[in-house]
Formats: C-alpha cells, structure tokens, sequence
C-alpha cells in the first residue's frame, strides 16, 4: 500500500497551541503560586468579582449618596494578534529563568 507523503507529513504535524500546551501548563502552575509576577491582565473569570467589588465601593462614595446615581464607568479590553513576532526571545528566556523555580515539572 502506497500512503500519500504530504498526508502523512500532516499527521505528523501537530498545531501550535497543542506543541505549547505543556509549556503553558507549567506557566500556568507557576501564575498560581505566584501571581503578581504576571502583571495587572485579569482573566474573563476574575472581572465579574473585581467590577461587582469595584461598583459595591463606589455606591458608598458621597458622590453616589448625594446624587443617587454612580459615575459614568467606561470599558477597554484588548486582545493583540500576533504580538509574539516581533518579541526579545533572549529577554523572555531571561524572565523565564526567574519565574520557573523547579528543576522537573510534572504534566
């Protein structure tokens, strides 16, 4: 039986976010247990706590007692498309040296 090269070099070949995926899952661990080192971006399932905790303080504001009403509140959200094209590869490597602390990570 005769196989199709370029079928069987397709089958080989696996997606981006598949060959990341163990890389992403140590970041992952590593954000857990410490956080704050991978800045201020909030994740779709914080927002709704943090805006909920945000809306609570602002209707104790003298602003809101007096008038009855909040402040206009404006919304920004960004996603960058290819951002990591034109990233320092070195510098990320660098970063990477001092947040992954373990020597073996198991997946």
């Amino acid at each position: 039986a005769t196989v199709n090269n370029k079928t069987s070099q397709m089958a080989k070949m696996r997606s981006t976010n598949a060959v990341l995926n163990n890389s992403f899952q140590i970041l992952k661990y590593e954000a857990e247990r410490k956080g704050s080192l991978f800045g201020s971006g909030i994740h779709i399932s914080d927002m709704f706590p943090k805006l909920l905790e945000f809306v609570t303080r602002l209707r104790s504001t003298s602003h809101f007692k007096s008038t009855g009403s909040l402040p206009k509140l404006y919304w920004a959200s960004s996603d960058i498309n290819a951002c990591f094209d034109c990233i320092n590869q070195q510098h990320i490597f660098g970063l990477l040296r001092g947040i992954m602390e373990e020597d073996d990570y198991v997946i």
